[in-house]
C-alpha cells in the first residue's frame, strides 16, 4: 500500500478532496495472497485496486469492501466487473474490512470486446504475480478504466505480452493456462478458461509494423 495516511470513515474525505482517484479493478483474492486494506484492516475476500497520482507518479493501493465501496460511492466513480478466474468462490471467509453498513456497488464500466480482455488479461497477471500494480502496467490499467470503448495504443499490447510472458516464466508452468488449471485444481474449483482472440490479432498486427 502506498498512501500519505490510512483511510478511514474520517479521512476518507480528506483523501478525495487531495487526489483524484480511479477505481482500476474489482478482483478476487488469490489463494496464500495476503493484503492489507487503505484502513490498514486484512482483506480475506474480494477487494478494489484504486490508482491516484502522487509526487506526479501515479500509485495503486487496496480497499476491502466496505472501504472500496465507501471510496467508489463518495468519488461518484464507476467500478469494473468483478474479475475472478475461478468458476466459484475464491474465498468463503468474510473480510477485516468488510460490513453491511454500505451499500453495493453498481458495476456500470462496460468495455469494448478488445478492451474486456486486456482487462481480462491484465488481471490474471496480477492474480498470478500478487504484485502490487506499478509502472507501465498500471499506466495500461488506468488507461482501459479511462477510455473503456477506446483505442489502445500498440504499445501498450508489446508491454502486456512481454509482463505475462515473463511471469509464466517465473513459474514451472509453460502457459498461462496451465498455471491457473492447477491452481484451481490444488483449491477445488475449476479456471474459467479465457480466451483472447481480438488481443492476439491486435499483438500480431502490431509485430508485423
Amino acid at each position: 500500500m502506498q498512501l500519505p495516511y490510512h483511510l478511514t470513515s474520517r479521512t476518507i474525505e480528506r483523501f478525495l478532496r487531495e487526489y483524484s482517484i480511479k477505481c482500476i479493478s474489482h478482483t478476487a483474492l488469490m489463494p496464500g495472497e495476503k493484503r492489507q486494506c487503505a484502513c490498514s484492516k486484512p482483506i480475506t475476500s474480494k477487494f478494489y485496486l484504486f490508482s491516484y497520482e502522487n509526487d506526479k507518479e501515479e500509485k495503486s493501493f487496496s480497499a476491502g469492501p466496505t472501504c472500496g465501496k465507501r471510496l467508489i460511492e463518495q468519488a461518484g466513480i464507476e467500478c469494473p466487473p468483478l474479475f475472478d478466474p475461478f468458476k466459484s468462490a475464491s474465498n468463503t471467509q468474510s473480510s477485516g474490512c468488510d460490513s453491511s453498513a454500505v451499500t453495493g456497488v453498481k458495476n456500470t464500466l462496460s468495455f469494448s470486446p478488445l478492451n474486456n480482455e486486456i482487462y481480462n488479461l491484465l488481471n490474471l497477471y496480477r492474480c498470478m504475480t500478487c504484485k502490487e500494480l506499478s509502472g507501465p502496467l498500471l499506466t495500461v490499467f488506468s488507461y482501459i478504466i479511462n477510455n473503456p470503448t477506446g483505442t489502445v495504443f500498440d504499445s501498450y499490447f508489446s508491454i502486456i505480452d512481454k509482463a505475462v510472458n515473463s511471469a509464466v516464466r517465473n513459474t514451472d508452468f509453460e502457459t498461462l493456462q496451465d498455471y491457473f488449471e492447477n491452481l484451481a485444481k490444488s483449491q477445488n474449483k475449476k479456471f474459467k478458461r479465457f480466451s483472447f482472440p481480438f488481443f492476439k490479432e491486435k499483438l500480431a498486427a502490431v509485430r508485423e509494423n
